[in-house]
């Protein structure tokens, strides 16, 4: 599985390349919309730097009591072991299982006539929660 480790430190170079692409393929967004929470900090940093008003959808997968519970233990653990377990789940089949997202929360601010809409997430390992807001927003 390949990915990019964001941090706090180098989160803006990574969004700056991120909106340089976006810029470059000639896609314009209305908004932003982040999934929260974990995309709130993309979601800021794309809003600047695209200079477009950002809102948060919060997803849920079923069954993922798992993960919370184990939230604060994972939160601690060496960034290796967070690969490792990352990798694991999703070799696992475990997403396949479990794919439905259930929308839990929208902004009520969130603009009903905008045609154009930029989703960032922090984490992006099958694909169905973007899929899921996709949907829900369509």
């Amino acid at each position: 599985m390949e990915y990019i480790n964001c941090s706090i430190g180098n989160i803006r170079n990574i969004c700056y390349d991120l909106s340089r692409q976006v810029k470059d393929s000639g896609f314009e967004p209305d908004i932003i919309i982040y999934v929260a929470n974990g995309g709130i900090i993309i979601g800021q940093e794309m809003s600047n730097l695209l200079s477009k008003p950002y809102y948060g959808i919060k997803v849920a997968r079923s069954g993922n009591s798992l993960k919370k519970n184990l939230s604060f233990l994972i939160r601690i653990l060496p960034g290796k072991v967070k690969d490792i377990l990352r990798t694991f789940e999703l070799n696992s089949g475990l997403h396949s299982k479990a794919s439905t997202r259930e929308i839990k929360e929208v902004n009520t601010d969130l603009p009903i006539s905008v045609k154009k809409i930029l989703v960032v997430d922090d984490s992006v390992d099958t694909g169905n929660t973007i899929l899921s807001i996709s949907n829900w927003l369509y």
